[in-house]
């Protein structure tokens, strides 16, 4: 099933009278990027649309066709994966470009997404996409040693002492 849109969202984010809320179709519909009502149901997305918390809300991202992934991990704040970043591609290899006298990197990404959703995206591209992740992988690796050492209570809290990050990559859906 070839689907047109890379990200579906269960309810879109909309302002009204100054008032930002989520509103639900009436059918029980997707909304296209976000913003645009389809005729998709959650039932009929495919297992390579990971289910997550991405932009403003609860919707399924495309794992087969990304293209490149880049992963910056928040190597000062103790909030597990809270602040990392995930830039996501469909187009191809990203470039980063870090303008002068700026804080932010531009990577040219079409997507980019936060938090716990980092890992279940991750697992998701290493099963369906044809996408070397070592790098990622790799860092990921790194931002997990990290913080077990600097922040051991955090890591068991939030994490858990018993976590496998291989373990978890090849785990089924």
């Amino acid at each position: 099933m070839q689907l047109g849109c890379n990200y579906y969202s269960i309810n879109k984010y909309t302002h009204k009278g100054g008032v930002g809320r989520y509103v639900n179709s009436k059918d029980g519909t997707l909304f296209a990027n976000g913003i645009y009502p389809c005729n998709l149901k959650t039932t009929d997305m495919p297992v390579w649309y990971i289910k997550g918390r991405f932009i403003r809300g609860i919707g399924y991202l495309n794992a087969k066709d990304v293209k490149d992934l880049i992963y910056v991990p928040n190597m000062m704040d103790p909030e597990s994966f809270r602040y990392d970043f995930l830039y996501i591609s469909y187009k191809g290899k990203m470039t980063p470009v870090k303008y002068p006298n700026a804080i932010l990197t531009n990577y040219g990404e079409d997507f980019s997404i936060h938090g716990f959703e980092i890992l279940e995206f991750v697992r998701g591209v290493k099963k369906y996409a044809k996408l070397d992740l070592t790098d990622v992988i790799a860092k990921i690796h790194t931002k997990l040693l990290w913080l077990k050492s600097c922040f051991p209570k955090v890591y068991e809290e939030q994490i858990g002492n018993d976590f496998d990050l291989d373990r978890f990559l090849n785990e089924g859906f």
